[in-house]
């Protein structure tokens, strides 16, 4: 993995950082190498570390997890609200990252109400990685008085490791020069529109279109239908987890990904795709608009309504065969800048 190398004086401002790593997205790993770059001193945030600190940040992401964690999801919303409280009373500063405005799990509605109630309050920042998702987030907490904050969703550059050529990564899958390959891939989830995949895919009868489903199936309605994708000859299934070596093959391996989600407010298995030089077909939202914008309309694809076989046709057929979008708008070193400013601003350097 490329690091990032600060060019500030390290611990000008502490930044207690709620995620470090995923094991399965290396977003968190090159968000805090991001800030240390941008000189902040990265710390695991306690009460008692929040209290005992002058001039810092309580970075939160992906808060909607603390529903999800061992303690249970009503012992966990009180702990991530302590926590959050603690770091108002003592002085500092609340960044809340918006992964996503609403959230997917829908287990725990109304505590997740709740919580995102809690933290648009709470919060003296929020970050959004696009002006169209600071938009979407205000229209759900219009009387919050938080400073909207937009920095980029960096690219997967540092991680996608060496892309193979397209017939290099088909021999590697047993796919033919001439096949015309879609692919989707992440954690396959019903709100990702893996329904709505499988039936435009089936709806075009081409005998040379394969259709690659890469990815761990999260929920039964996922497992289902990729059970059901068993009559569709064309249709391959890897229901695991791919290390990035895989993954990267894998996209290099397609002509287009498509990623038909049902409800989403960013995407980075968008930029993960676009980062190894393959174009995406997203649905019409103002976030995708805004990417499209960013990356160039030969790269990001978009469609209106339900996604349908002619869609998918008219994507594959515009999709650039060579070459790869410009992606220096969301480099790491441009996030790195962007957080450098926010951190100089609000200490007063």
């Amino acid at each position: 993995m490329t690091r990032l190398r600060g060019s500030g004086p390290a611990g000008q401002v502490s930044v207690f950082e709620s995620v470090w790593e995923l094991a399965d997205n290396p977003f968190a790993g090159l968000w805090v190498d991001a800030l240390r770059a941008a000189g902040a001193r990265v710390r695991t945030p306690s009460v008692a570390k929040l209290v005992l600190t002058r001039r810092a940040w309580l970075h939160l992401q992906w808060p909607e997890w603390s529903l999800t964690g061992p303690a249970g999801p009503v012992r966990g919303l009180l702990r991530l609200l302590l926590t959050t409280t603690t770091a108002r009373l003592a002085g500092h500063r609340v960044l809340l990252t918006v992964h996503n405005a609403r959230g997917h799990h829908g287990g725990h509605p109304r505590l997740e109400r709740l919580m995102w109630n809690c933290l648009s309050a709470l919060a003296t920042h929020v970050h959004t990685f696009t002006a169209a998702g600071a938009r979407e987030f205000r229209e759900l907490h219009p009387t919050r008085r938080y400073v909207d904050v937009v920095v980029p969703h960096g690219n997967y550059h540092p991680v996608t490791g060496p892309v193979p050529d397209r017939a290099a990564a088909r021999g590697e899958l047993d796919l033919e020069p001439a096949d015309e390959v879609l692919l989707t891939f992440g954690k396959l989830k019903a709100y990702k529109g893996l329904d709505a995949l499988l039936a435009a895919f089936a709806g075009d009868r081409s005998p040379r279109r394969r259709l690659l489903l890469c990815g761990q199936p999260a929920d039964e309605e996922a497992r289902t239908l990729l059970t059901d994708t068993a009559l569709d000859p064309r249709t391959r299934v890897q229901p695991r987890f791919l290390t990035q070596e895989e993954l990267t093959t894998a996209v290099a391996a397609a002509d287009l990904v498509v990623l038909p989600y049902a409800r989403i407010t960013n995407s980075g298995s968008a930029l993960m795709a676009l980062s190894i030089g393959r174009p995406v077909l997203l649905p019409r939202t103002p976030v995708f608009e805004e990417l499209r914008d960013a990356t160039g309309h030969a790269w990001v694809h978009l469609y209106d309504g339900e996604l349908s076989a002619g869609a998918l046709s008219a994507a594959l057929a515009a999709a650039p065969t060579q070459g790869s979008p410009d992606l220096d708008w969301c480099s790491w070193e441009t996030v790195a800048e962007h957080l450098r400013t926010l951190l100089n601003a609000s200490t007063g350097h």
